[in-house]
Protein backbone atom coordinates (compact mmCIF):
# COMPACT_ATOMS: atom_id res chain seq x y z
CA UNK A 1 0.00 0.00 0.00
CA UNK A 2 1.03 3.18 -1.00
CA UNK A 3 1.48 5.89 1.76
CA UNK A 4 0.12 9.47 1.40
CA UNK A 5 1.97 12.54 0.50
CA UNK A 6 4.00 14.37 2.91
CA UNK A 7 5.42 16.22 0.80
CA UNK A 8 4.10 19.93 1.15
CA UNK A 9 4.80 19.44 5.37
CA UNK A 10 8.68 18.56 4.24
CA UNK A 11 8.63 21.76 2.16
CA UNK A 12 7.33 23.72 4.99
CA UNK A 13 9.30 22.51 7.22
CA UNK A 14 12.86 22.98 5.89
CA UNK A 15 11.54 26.31 4.57
CA UNK A 16 10.50 26.95 8.49
CA UNK A 17 13.73 25.80 9.75
CA UNK A 18 16.06 28.00 7.42
CA UNK A 19 13.84 30.84 8.80
CA UNK A 20 14.23 29.66 12.30
CA UNK A 21 18.28 29.34 11.72
CA UNK A 22 18.47 32.86 9.94
CA UNK A 23 18.71 35.46 12.22
CA UNK A 24 21.54 37.54 12.50
CA UNK A 25 24.57 37.47 14.44
CA UNK A 26 28.40 38.73 15.12
CA UNK A 27 29.22 34.42 14.98
CA UNK A 28 27.65 31.48 14.59
CA UNK A 29 28.31 28.14 16.10
CA UNK A 30 27.14 24.97 15.62
CA UNK A 31 27.53 21.90 18.41
CA UNK A 32 28.30 19.00 15.68
CA UNK A 33 28.65 15.58 15.79
CA UNK A 34 28.03 12.95 13.03
CA UNK A 35 24.46 12.67 13.38
CA UNK A 36 21.28 14.18 11.32
CA UNK A 37 20.07 16.12 13.48
CA UNK A 38 22.94 18.73 14.30
CA UNK A 39 23.38 18.72 10.75
CA UNK A 40 19.78 19.64 9.81
CA UNK A 41 20.33 23.08 11.78
CA UNK A 42 23.85 23.24 10.25
CA UNK A 43 22.61 23.08 6.97
CA UNK A 44 19.67 25.54 7.79
CA UNK A 45 22.02 27.98 9.36
CA UNK A 46 24.44 28.01 5.91
CA UNK A 47 21.34 29.04 3.67
CA UNK A 48 21.67 31.92 5.32
CA UNK A 49 24.96 32.48 6.86
CA UNK A 50 28.52 32.79 4.84
CA UNK A 51 30.25 30.71 7.89
CA UNK A 52 29.43 28.99 10.72
CA UNK A 53 32.27 27.61 13.04
CA UNK A 54 31.84 24.21 13.99
CA UNK A 55 32.74 23.08 17.90
CA UNK A 56 32.70 19.28 18.23
CA UNK A 57 33.84 16.69 21.13
CA UNK A 58 35.94 13.74 20.14
CA UNK A 59 35.83 10.57 22.17
CA UNK A 60 37.73 7.75 22.00
CA UNK A 61 35.74 5.88 19.41
CA UNK A 62 36.29 8.20 16.17
CA UNK A 63 33.53 7.26 14.04
CA UNK A 64 30.93 10.63 15.61
CA UNK A 65 34.27 12.56 14.99
CA UNK A 66 35.14 11.37 11.74
CA UNK A 67 31.36 12.33 10.44
CA UNK A 68 31.39 15.78 11.79
CA UNK A 69 34.55 16.43 10.35
CA UNK A 70 33.03 15.62 7.09
CA UNK A 71 30.20 17.73 7.45
CA UNK A 72 32.43 20.58 8.70
CA UNK A 73 35.00 20.00 5.67
CA UNK A 74 32.18 19.14 3.09
CA UNK A 75 31.38 23.47 3.69
CA UNK A 76 34.35 24.38 3.78
CA UNK A 77 34.10 25.68 7.55
CA UNK A 78 36.40 26.41 10.59
CA UNK A 79 36.24 22.88 12.98
CA UNK A 80 37.55 22.98 16.28
CA UNK A 81 37.62 19.88 18.30
CA UNK A 82 38.41 18.75 22.25
CA UNK A 83 39.06 15.06 23.23
CA UNK A 84 37.30 14.25 26.17
CA UNK A 85 38.19 11.20 27.72
CA UNK A 86 37.36 8.57 30.79
CA UNK A 87 40.10 10.22 32.51
CA UNK A 88 39.54 13.22 31.56
CA UNK A 89 36.04 12.98 33.13
CA UNK A 90 37.19 11.38 35.95
CA UNK A 91 39.47 14.93 36.53
CA UNK A 92 36.80 16.93 36.07
CA UNK A 93 33.85 15.71 38.39
CA UNK A 94 33.98 18.35 40.39
CA UNK A 95 31.99 20.55 37.49
CA UNK A 96 28.93 18.02 38.53
CA UNK A 97 28.73 18.91 42.03
CA UNK A 98 24.87 20.73 42.42
CA UNK A 99 24.08 19.84 39.35
CA UNK A 100 21.69 17.30 40.54
CA UNK A 101 22.27 14.73 37.47
CA UNK A 102 21.24 11.43 37.86
CA UNK A 103 22.60 9.43 34.87
CA UNK A 104 25.60 8.30 33.26
CA UNK A 105 24.86 10.17 29.86
CA UNK A 106 24.19 13.51 31.82
CA UNK A 107 27.14 13.74 33.76
CA UNK A 108 29.15 12.96 30.25
CA UNK A 109 27.35 15.67 28.61
CA UNK A 110 27.88 18.06 31.32
CA UNK A 111 31.29 17.50 31.60
CA UNK A 112 32.51 17.31 28.08
CA UNK A 113 30.35 20.38 27.04
CA UNK A 114 31.38 22.41 29.76
CA UNK A 115 35.51 21.58 29.11
CA UNK A 116 34.69 22.51 25.14
CA UNK A 117 33.63 25.85 26.06
CA UNK A 118 36.58 26.25 28.12
CA UNK A 119 39.04 25.61 25.47
CA UNK A 120 36.78 27.53 22.71
CA UNK A 121 35.08 30.45 24.46
CA UNK A 122 32.11 31.66 22.62
CA UNK A 123 30.59 35.06 22.56
CA UNK A 124 28.36 37.78 20.86
CA UNK A 125 26.67 34.77 18.49
CA UNK A 126 24.51 32.27 17.81
CA UNK A 127 24.24 28.11 19.02
CA UNK A 128 22.71 25.65 16.74
CA UNK A 129 22.02 22.82 19.03
CA UNK A 130 20.36 19.97 18.24
CA UNK A 131 18.89 18.20 20.82
CA UNK A 132 14.72 17.04 20.62
CA UNK A 133 15.22 15.22 16.94
CA UNK A 134 14.67 12.16 18.51
CA UNK A 135 11.27 12.43 19.56
CA UNK A 136 10.17 14.43 17.29
CA UNK A 137 11.24 11.89 14.70
CA UNK A 138 10.07 9.22 16.83
CA UNK A 139 13.33 6.86 16.80
CA UNK A 140 13.48 3.66 18.39
CA UNK A 141 14.30 4.54 21.89
CA UNK A 142 13.21 1.58 24.17
CA UNK A 143 11.81 4.03 26.82
CA UNK A 144 9.27 5.87 24.94
CA UNK A 145 7.37 3.16 23.46
CA UNK A 146 7.97 0.28 26.31
CA UNK A 147 4.65 0.44 26.91
CA UNK A 148 3.30 -0.33 23.43
CA UNK A 149 1.49 -3.38 23.72
CA UNK A 150 -0.17 -1.82 26.80
CA UNK A 151 -1.61 1.08 25.12
CA UNK A 152 -2.49 -0.87 22.00
CA UNK A 153 -4.62 -3.55 24.30
CA UNK A 154 -6.51 -0.92 26.46
CA UNK A 155 -7.39 1.45 23.67
CA UNK A 156 -8.41 -1.11 20.75
CA UNK A 157 -5.76 0.08 18.51
CA UNK A 158 -3.09 -1.44 16.70
CA UNK A 159 0.63 -1.25 17.57
CA UNK A 160 1.35 0.98 14.87
CA UNK A 161 -1.20 3.39 16.21
CA UNK A 162 0.24 3.00 19.65
CA UNK A 163 3.26 4.48 18.88
CA UNK A 164 2.28 7.02 17.20
CA UNK A 165 0.24 8.06 20.36
CA UNK A 166 3.52 7.64 22.21
CA UNK A 167 5.78 9.79 20.52
CA UNK A 168 3.71 12.45 20.73
CA UNK A 169 2.68 12.33 24.33
CA UNK A 170 6.77 12.05 24.73
CA UNK A 171 7.56 15.34 22.57
CA UNK A 172 3.96 17.46 24.11
CA UNK A 173 6.10 16.92 27.40
CA UNK A 174 8.96 17.76 25.97
CA UNK A 175 7.57 21.08 24.72
CA UNK A 176 6.66 22.35 28.38
CA UNK A 177 7.93 24.97 30.60
CA UNK A 178 8.24 22.11 33.21
CA UNK A 179 10.60 20.07 31.06
CA UNK A 180 12.45 22.93 29.64
CA UNK A 181 13.57 24.33 32.80
CA UNK A 182 14.93 21.06 34.53
CA UNK A 183 18.14 18.73 33.84
CA UNK A 184 20.09 18.94 30.88
CA UNK A 185 17.63 20.96 28.60
CA UNK A 186 17.58 24.11 31.31
CA UNK A 187 21.65 23.66 31.35
CA UNK A 188 22.74 23.51 27.80
CA UNK A 189 20.38 26.52 27.62
CA UNK A 190 21.19 29.03 30.56
CA UNK A 191 25.56 27.76 29.84
CA UNK A 192 25.05 29.36 25.89
CA UNK A 193 23.57 32.29 26.98
CA UNK A 194 26.13 32.71 30.35
CA UNK A 195 28.66 32.75 27.42
CA UNK A 196 26.79 35.89 25.52
CA UNK A 197 25.33 33.62 23.16
CA UNK A 198 21.98 33.16 21.97
CA UNK A 199 21.34 29.09 22.02
CA UNK A 200 18.98 28.03 18.88
CA UNK A 201 17.38 24.76 19.38
CA UNK A 202 14.49 24.66 16.97
CA UNK A 203 14.04 20.60 17.71
CA UNK A 204 12.57 21.54 20.84
CA UNK A 205 10.31 24.45 19.84
CA UNK A 206 6.68 23.88 19.59
CA UNK A 207 6.20 25.53 16.45
CA UNK A 208 7.41 22.94 14.25
CA UNK A 209 4.96 20.25 16.42
CA UNK A 210 3.19 19.56 13.16
CA UNK A 211 6.00 17.49 12.36
CA UNK A 212 4.48 14.94 14.33
CA UNK A 213 1.58 14.44 11.82
CA UNK A 214 3.82 12.67 9.47
CA UNK A 215 3.42 8.96 10.16
CA UNK A 216 6.98 7.21 11.79
CA UNK A 217 6.96 4.84 8.49
CA UNK A 218 8.68 8.06 7.11
CA UNK A 219 11.38 8.44 8.93
CA UNK A 220 12.16 4.56 8.80
CA UNK A 221 13.37 4.69 12.67
CA UNK A 222 17.22 5.24 13.33
CA UNK A 223 17.76 6.44 9.77
CA UNK A 224 15.29 9.27 9.96
CA UNK A 225 15.10 9.18 5.85
CA UNK A 226 12.47 11.69 5.65
CA UNK A 227 14.79 14.37 7.37
CA UNK A 228 17.79 13.19 5.14
CA UNK A 229 15.20 13.23 1.64
CA UNK A 230 14.65 16.65 2.83
CA UNK A 231 18.39 17.98 3.00
CA UNK A 232 18.89 16.80 -0.72
CA UNK A 233 15.25 18.40 -1.96
CA UNK A 234 15.26 21.75 0.06
CA UNK A 235 18.67 21.96 1.33
CA UNK A 236 20.84 21.14 -1.91
CA UNK A 237 22.79 19.34 0.05
CA UNK A 238 24.55 16.36 -1.80
CA UNK A 239 23.28 12.77 -0.89
CA UNK A 240 26.38 11.04 -0.26
CA UNK A 241 26.72 13.68 2.73
CA UNK A 242 23.02 13.77 3.68
CA UNK A 243 22.54 9.81 3.37
CA UNK A 244 25.70 9.63 5.47
CA UNK A 245 24.59 10.80 8.68
CA UNK A 246 23.87 8.43 11.26
CA UNK A 247 21.71 8.04 14.73
CA UNK A 248 23.86 8.13 17.74
CA UNK A 249 23.85 8.94 21.05
CA UNK A 250 26.57 10.94 22.86
CA UNK A 251 27.62 8.26 25.37
CA UNK A 252 27.86 5.29 22.38
CA UNK A 253 29.84 7.92 20.19
CA UNK A 254 32.24 8.62 22.85
CA UNK A 255 33.51 5.37 22.83
CA UNK A 256 33.79 4.64 26.19
CA UNK A 257 30.36 4.57 28.42
CA UNK A 258 31.36 0.92 30.15
CA UNK A 259 34.66 2.37 30.72
CA UNK A 260 33.54 5.48 32.63
CA UNK A 261 30.64 3.65 34.48
CA UNK A 262 33.42 1.31 36.12
CA UNK A 263 35.62 3.92 36.77
CA UNK A 264 32.86 6.03 38.66
CA UNK A 265 31.55 2.40 40.43
CA UNK A 266 36.18 2.06 41.38
CA UNK A 267 35.95 5.88 42.61
CA UNK A 268 32.42 6.11 44.63
CA UNK A 269 32.52 2.46 45.74
CA UNK A 270 28.45 2.26 44.61
CA UNK A 271 27.55 -0.75 42.00
CA UNK A 272 25.15 1.61 40.35
CA UNK A 273 26.92 4.07 37.20
CA UNK A 274 23.69 5.99 37.59
CA UNK A 275 23.36 5.99 41.36
CA UNK A 276 27.16 6.82 41.72
CA UNK A 277 26.56 10.37 39.46
CA UNK A 278 23.85 11.04 41.70
CA UNK A 279 25.73 11.18 44.82
CA UNK A 280 28.37 13.02 43.27
CA UNK A 281 25.70 15.42 41.86
CA UNK A 282 24.26 16.58 45.35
Amino acid sequence: MELPNYDAVQARYFSDLKQYCSKPANHHYCLLSGDVDSFLLLAAAMQTHESVTILTIRGDDLTDYNKAKQAADYYGLPFKSLHVGPHDMMANLDLLKGSKDHTVFSAMFRISFMLLLQKYPIADGSVYQGDGGDTLYGNKSHFVYLTTKKVAAERGITSAAARELLRREQKLIQYTDEYLNTGLVKFIREYIEQHGCRPVQPLMDSQFAYVLDVPLPYFKGNKKAWVKDGLVKHFGVSREIAYSRMRCSMQDGMGYRKKFTELLRKHTGIANGNTAVAALSE
